[in-house]
Formats: C-alpha cells, sequence, structure tokens
C-alpha cells in the first residue's frame, strides 16, 4: 500500500487527504466521514462510506486498508 501511496503523491497529490488528522500519504474516498481529533497514517486507504468517529487513531500497521461501509469506534489502537 505505501509504495501505490507513494505513486500517488508523485502524479496526483490532490488525490491524497490533508489536513491535521493525516500523517504522510492518505487517500480517503469523498463518501466517507471523519471525526474530529483524528489521527490517521501514514499509508492509509479509506474507503467509501467509512464512518471514522471523534478521537480515532489508526497507524499503518493497525489500518491500512477500510472498506466499505465500515465504523471505527474511538477507542485508541497503537502500531
Amino acid at each position: 500500500m505505501a509504495l501505490y501511496l507513494s505513486h500517488v503523491r508523485q502524479t496526483s497529490p490532490e488525490r491524497l487527504a490533508e489536513g491535521d488528522s493525516f500523517v504522510g500519504n492518505v487517500l480517503v474516498d469523498p463518501s466517507a466521514k471523519i471525526g474530529q481529533g483524528c489521527r490517521i497514517g501514514p499509508s492509509v486507504v479509506i474507503g467509501p462510506n467509512v464512518i471514522i468517529e471523534d478521537g480515532t487513531i489508526s497507524f499503518t500497521r493497525v489500518l491500512s486498508v477500510v472498506e466499505s461501509g465500515v465504523e471505527c469506534t474511538n477507542h485508541p489502537a497503537a502500531s
């Protein structure tokens, strides 16, 4: 996943998420809902209709691809 997202960074950086919640290369589907105070990345892909609750922490080793319709709760996860 990291290699693909590095390629996206070089060829279409506008597709990657930006902001305080995102660390490194993170790709978020437009239909996903990201809560306040989250930390997501690096090298994470959030799929369609995914809900990430406020305060959720996700690192590469814990969550690399979140598929359609999944809801992630605010229980912290460590890498």
